[in-house]
């Protein structure tokens, strides 16, 4: 069960998964080491499940396309 620590560096990573596990430790006041020590446990656990990155594919001029396919079935024929 996740202390309220845990719950503090979880609450650092879900507003910035880029930062250090050192940059962390400097605002929980805990070690870089010990602060890595309690993201792999909290990993293992499965309370992190991975880690991802919000980006614009406009910025990189990339555009989504999607085919969607309905099926159509005709009741009067």
């Amino acid at each position: 069960m996740p202390d309220e620590v845990d719950l503090r560096i979880l609450r650092h990573l879900i507003e910035d998964s880029s930062l250090s596990h050192k940059e962390i430790g400097l605002l929980v006041h805990l070690t870089g080491q010990a602060v890595g020590a309690r993201v792999r446990k909290m990993e293992d656990a499965g309370i992190i499940e991975g880690y991802t990155i919000r980006w614009s594919p406009e910025k990189m001029k990339q555009t989504i396309h999607a085919f969607i396919t309905v099926p159509y079935i005709n009741k009067h024929g």
